[in-house]
């Protein structure tokens, strides 16, 4: 099926929609760290929160293939943005440590929703790879730019509540994207039979497999870029914090750019296996650096690649999946991997330093790359699914 041309005003709102449905965990060190300070968090809750906003997240996430097709875009993306408005403010009066979890899994749900409605639009675009581009870019500069306007001036003149407020605000005037979003979608709904007889065949395993990569490094990814604040307090570089982390995200955005333009001209398995050697050795460095310079390559390197490992890992699952199905699962898989990694870090966190869960990181960065080694072995390139990224 053909999909219609979009027209600018729609690929602008679904861009607009995907930074502000992604905004929460690009600043995920400063909105951790905001509700900890304000709440009196140790690590351990610190994770749960993040989890809980994860777990939110996912919960939608893993419905979207039945319901994107069967609610109108604007209605389900409406209730989001209201859903996403209410759960912010209640940050407000909520003082109950379990209430606030829940309070944020609700935040992560209708974040999850504004999200996958705007992957969807994207998704009809005639040159997707250049909407992906676009959108990217505009959730980089939005989370650049509400974690300077953030740590630099609203937390330290406005508090909780400035910062609380202004996330409000933020996503109250992204709900108006959805004036220009179109009516419905081209896609047929795939059926609840079909849709299990396809995850479950032989011929599904190297796709799996893909997915569990994703999994379980985007897992690593989000633990690590969590407690990106509080490794940088601990570092003793505390000052630096909120402009460090405004750096990295620059970082990340030349990450995705980067993986913009490489596309697919050398595979997928040349680049995942670079940034996986990338990943390794900023965490080395994390592990036997110290100081502000140290904190802030390892912060930019982290950001970097966690665009581009995640661009590249969604590519190969794309390049194995030739019924869309493990496709539309991506954001489930990104977002459980999301919720499992800042969970597991608090955990390991038993006063000796982050030492624990930059070991668990590098192993399991190893373990994904032995992963997509077999994954290519399994499948010849001249199966796989042409995919490029520009």
């Amino acid at each position: 099926m053909t999909s219609p041309a979009l027209s600018v005003a729609a690929l602008i709102a679904a861009s607009a929609l995907s930074a502000t449905g992604a905004l929460v965990f690009n600043i995920f060190p400063l909105f951790l760290s905001a509700i900890a300070g304000q709440f009196g968090f140790d690590d351990e809750q610190l994770g749960l929160l993040g989890s809980a906003y994860l777990g939110g997240f996912s919960l939608v996430a893993l419905t979207a293939v039945y319901w994107i097709t069967r609610i109108p875009w604007k209605i389900a993306g409406v209730a989001g943005v209201i859903v996403i408005c209410l759960s912010v403010l209640a940050l407000y009066r909520v003082q109950v440590p379990e209430l606030i979890n829940a309070v944020v899994a609700l935040f992560g749900a209708g974040s999850c929703v504004i999200f996958t409605i705007s992957l969807r639009v994207l998704s009809h675009a005639r040159d997707i790879d250049r909407a992906y581009g676009i959108k990217l870019c505009a959730e980089m500069i939005l989370a650049g730019t509400v974690m300077f306007v953030m740590s630099s001036y609203v937390l330290s003149a406005f508090g909780f509540t400035g910062f609380i407020t202004g996330l409000a605000l933020v996503y109250a005037v992204s709900g108006f994207a959805l004036i220009w979003l179109p009516q419905a979608g081209d896609f047929e709904p795939v059926e609840n039979q079909a849709l299990t007889r396809l995850l479950f065949t032989r011929g599904a395993l190297p796709a799996w497999l893909a997915s569990a990569a994703l999994f379980m490094q985007f897992a690593v990814m989000s633990a690590l870029w969590g407690f990106m604040e509080r490794i940088g307090t601990s570092a003793g570089v505390a000052d630096s914090v909120g402009n460090v982390l405004t750096l990295a995200l620059v970082a990340g955005l030349g990450g995705a750019f980067l993986a913009v333009l490489l596309g697919d001209r050398f595979g997928q398995l040349k680049p995942l296996s670079a940034c996986f050697v990338v990943i390794v050795a900023a965490v080395g460095l994390l592990i036997n650096g110290n100081g502000v310079v140290v904190y802030a390559l390892c912060a930019c390197l982290i950001s970097a690649a966690l665009q581009f490992v995640v661009a590249y890992q969604m590519g190969l699952i794309t390049a194995l999946d030739r019924h869309e199905v493990f496709t539309t699962l991506i954001p489930f898989f990104l977002a459980a991997g999301g919720a499992v990694g800042p969970g597991v870090a608090g955990l390991m966190l038993d006063g000796t330093g982050f030492t624990p869960v930059y070991m668990v990181a590098v192993v399991v960065t190893i373990i994904c790359l032995l992963i997509t080694l077999c994954v290519v072995k399994l499948v010849p390139s001249t199966e796989l699914q042409p995919v490029g990224l520009i």
